[in-house]
């Protein structure tokens, strides 16, 4: 397994927002807690539970609880953060399982983000929240990207981007 692979969008990510002024916060929290979660899925599929380790995972995915705003992607997290409190005690089969369900959610819930914030116009937010999501493989990045930048001047096209983004995301 290529340990580097799930870094690889946020330092793309930040390369992106560092050149277009947009806080980092987003970033900021999610790249610690893809951090952490990648360490404790290594140790549940190494078959061993390490407390600590799993104490620093509940507190980054609370900390990335504040960068969360859309209604239905709140109500998700909340789900997702109390399948983790309840997975703490729990051997690493229940650990590993509860961790690929995690990673699958935040990328479902980086999505709803994007989606929030480009209905609300804030572009700079969507563009944000789109620079964590991994497109599937045969998603058009580009189109996207560019449809985003078209929405400054363009405001009147919110729901074709709001459409085209959402495809990009389930492509």
């Amino acid at each position: 397994m290529n340990t580097l692979s799930p870094i690889i969008p946020v330092v793309i990510a930040l390369a992106f927002l560092a050149g277009n002024g947009v806080r980092a916060d987003v970033i900021d929290h999610y790249s610690i807690l893809t951090a952490e979660l990648q360490e404790a899925t290594l140790n549940a599929c190494g078959e061993k539970s390490d407390p600590a380790q799993w104490s620093g995972l509940l507190q980054s995915a609370d900390h990335f609880s504040a960068e969360i705003t859309a209604p239905f992607a709140r109500e998700l997290w909340q789900k997702v953060l109390g399948d983790l409190q309840a997975a703490a005690p729990a051997d690493f089969r229940v650990q590993a399982k509860v961790c690929a369900e995690m990673q699958a959610q935040l990328q479902y819930i980086c999505s709803l983000e994007l989606l929030s914030h480009q209905k609300q116009n804030d572009i700079k937010g969507a563009q944000e929240w789109r620079a964590l999501i991994t497109l599937p493989k045969h998603a058009n990045a580009i189109e996207g990207a560019l449809a985003l930048q078209s929405q400054a001047t363009h405001s009147s096209q919110i729901q074709p981007i709001t459409q085209l983004l959402a495809q990009e995301c389930l492509e």
